[in-house]
């Protein structure tokens, strides 16, 4: 029986998985927004005319941005993703990698806040989210 504060086996494996893909070290070469998701911009048209909620903001990876952008467009994720890595020339696959990694880290700090959703959102990850099905 899964005790309630533990995170069941199958995730746990999963996410050892994603951390043995992940980088060794931390690129923190630019400045990134870091909260970087489609409710943060504001446009007129076609024209962006602003990004909001900076209290992310620090010096990161471009990809920290970029996995938001592409989480967070709906079932439209994987064409966000592809055409994040043909403008960067990232291969898609190393795209995937680290958006997977950034996705993990981003629930797992979530978990004391929203248990029962983030378990639901870590069983999406390890089975494959960000692989196109």
């Amino acid at each position: 029986m899964i005790e309630k504060e533990s995170i069941p086996p199958d995730v746990a494996d999963g996410l050892s998985e994603i951390a043995s893909r992940a980088p060794l070290e931390a690129r923190t070469t630019v400045p990134v927004h870091a909260d970087c998701h489609w409710d943060n911009w504001l446009a007129n048209g076609t024209e962006l005319t602003a990004l909001l909620d900076f209290e992310w903001a620090r010096f990161g990876d471009p990809l920290d941005d970029w996995f938001f952008l592409a989480r967070f467009s709906g079932p439209h994720m994987h064409a966000v993703l592809a055409l994040i890595a043909d403008e960067t020339k990232i291969p898609l696959r190393t795209l995937r990698i680290e958006c997977e990694v950034r996705e993990a880290s981003h629930l797992v700090a979530d978990l004391p806040f929203d248990r029962p959703r983030v378990l639901e959102l870590l069983q999406e990850l390890v089975a494959g989210l960000w692989h196109e099905q």
